[in-house]
């Protein structure tokens, strides 16, 4: 098992990941919500190109899925959450 470290210095949004065996890494830096909603949305925007880019799926085809998949969580959450 591995734990993500140094995602970001402090002001420095961007850094990219760095992945350390656990048991080389007891302790952690904690990281902020920012860092983590930043990442997340990279990792995200970079497989989406790739998806696309290869020819996997289409613009419209990821567009449509995004749609479906909020519609699904507004719907598990009881309606709240952003619309």
């Amino acid at each position: 098992m591995s734990v993500v470290t140094g995602l970001t210095p402090p002001g420095a949004l961007g850094t990219p990941l760095k992945e350390e065996p656990m048991s080389e890494s007891p302790e952690r830096e904690p990281v902020s919500l920012e860092d983590l909603v930043y990442s997340n949305m990279v990792q995200v925007e970079a497989i989406t190109r790739l998806l696309v880019d290869k020819g996997i799926i289409t613009p419209e085809e990821l567009i449509d899925e995004v749609k479906t998949v909020h519609a699904e969580q507004h719907k598990k959450a009881g309606g709240v959450g952003i619309s």
